[in-house]
């Protein structure tokens, strides 16, 4: 991510960490011991415990890391937009799945001391979205094509307790919390068009009526520390108090030390965290790697993702493969680890992805990206003899067939003269694919549609 004009490659190294998916860091976390025989019940509230509050503490530890860690040379200011100026290529190891479509701006705001004014281009033709995003990983607002057309404007964004008429020509957008996290995603089509596209991140303007408040006191995130952990959320939900339908669960928690206003751990619920922290950690990060249903070796997300309501097991399982995720209407995806018959894809086979004319169904654009599987579970672009990591409707050179159908060919090899426009480079012996639809259909959204199985060919 490349910040007020500063090297794009180093930043974007450093700061990445801090933006998107950070599952990597949570697959490295050790196994801990079973649970004792005599304390099922302790276990079990762990468990609700720590699903509860994970996506809470996550979401505080990047926006520590991104704007508030003084270790960090790179931070963006609270209030600021920071921006990621390249896409990423095999090159990148930070960041697991990342996208090959759109260039992001991302921001942390804090509405404590008052609104927050933003300022939005006029995109002319180009897809874009901004996603307003609360404490608790929920997308409260949208901005962009789909809800705003291409026009730019002003947006008012304030707190619960801001009760004042925002000035003529501008629109208000009331944030359920004091701290939110703005997530902007811009098209982009490849290295040629980024000079128009860092125009428009450029344009993208935050401004505060009052400087925020100091944050010194702020807590700083230890993964793996449960005492660190309860400190941590306790801290959101006092700063950032909870939707009313969390009431119930918070009753349930606070035998444990979770609440807005707990005291400190008491000696026994610091030996129930510290007894089964880790186990729950880990049974969560073995629930993750099956998210959704699977049909025709296709995974597909649930509805309720990026609102979770009081859904809190989606909730968790999301925040750990893919933090900030966006809503269906906005994003829709899904992803292929095994071919129509339900074997594991493997890249010394060729296959085939054959799509009737008019589909995938996506009202802006859709692609498809390989990924290779890192022994740690990461899935990363890996290099080519084409250096191509997705394809897509954009795709120069894509050629469907007489009937208006289109065939995309998987393998490592070439297919030859002729067909390498429909070529998707294969990396690794171990790969996935991800199918990212901008915009779904109805016939995507409504499940009408599916993604055909990955058909093998030899």
């Amino acid at each position: 991510m490349c910040l007020d004009g500063r090297d794009c490659g180093e930043v974007m190294r450093h700061i990445m960490r801090a933006f998107v998916v950070l599952a990597l860091a949570w697959l490295w976390l050790p196994a801990s011991a079973p649970a004792r025989a005599d304390a099922p019940d302790q276990a079990a509230s762990v468990d609700k415990a720590y699903e509860y509050g994970f996506p809470i503490f996550e979401q505080a530890r990047l926006v520590y890391l991104y704007s508030y860690f003084a270790g960090n040379p790179q931070r963006v200011p609270v209030n600021r937009f920071g921006h990621r100026r390249q896409l990423v290529d095999h090159t990148a190891r930070t960041v697991t799945t990342p996208n090959n479509d759109t260039l992001y701006s991302s921001a942390v705001i804090d509405l404590s001391a008052g609104p927050v004014r933003l300022d939005v281009p006029d995109f002319g033709n180009r897809y874009w979205s901004v996603a307003l995003i609360d404490a608790y990983t929920n997308n409260f607002a949208h901005l962009g094509t789909r809800v705003s057309g291409s026009k730019g404007g002003a947006y008012l964004i304030v707190s619960p307790a801001w009760h004042e008429k925002p000035p003529a020509g501008v629109t208000l957008i009331r944030a359920p919390g004091n701290h939110i996290v703005a997530i902007a995603r811009i098209l982009v089509d490849g290295p040629d068009d980024y000079e128009a596209v860092h125009h428009l991140q450029d344009a993208l303007i935050l401004s505060a009526t009052t400087p925020a408040l100091s944050k010194t006191d702020l807590i700083r995130p230890i993964p793996g520390d449960p005492a660190n952990f309860v400190a941590v959320v306790n801290r959101v939900l006092h700063d950032d108090p909870p939707a009313t339908a969390d009431t119930a669960v918070l009753k349930q928690l606070a035998e444990l030390g979770l609440g807005a206003d707990a005291p400190p751990l008491t000696d026994a619920q610091r030996r129930s965290w510290s007894e089964h922290f880790a186990r729950a950690q880990a049974a969560l990060i073995g629930e993750s790697k099956s998210i959704g249903n699977v049909i025709e070796g296709w995974g597909y997300m649930p509805p309720n993702i990026g609102n979770f309501g009081t859904d809190y097991r989606t909730r968790a399982l999301i925040a750990l493969r893919g933090i900030w995720a966006n809503i269906p209407a906005e994003m829709s995806y899904a992803l292929a680890t095994a071919d129509r018959s339900g074997n594991v894809l493997d890249g010394d086979r060729r296959y085939r992805m054959h799509f009737a004319a008019g589909t995938p169904p996506a009202n802006g654009f859709w692609s498809f990206s390989i990924y290779e599987v890192t022994k740690e579970g990461g899935l990363f672009f890996g290099d080519n003899p084409i250096h191509r990591y997705a394809i897509g409707d954009r795709t120069k050179g894509l050629v469907r067939n007489s009937d208006g159908s289109l065939d995309i060919l998987v393998q490592m090899e070439s297919p030859g003269a002729g067909r390498e426009g429909n070529w998707l480079p294969v990396p690794a012996k171990n790969f996935v694919v991800i199918a990212r639809a901008y915009l779904p259909g109805t016939a995507l959204l409504s499940g009408r549609f599916r993604y055909p199985g990955i058909e093998l060919l030899n």
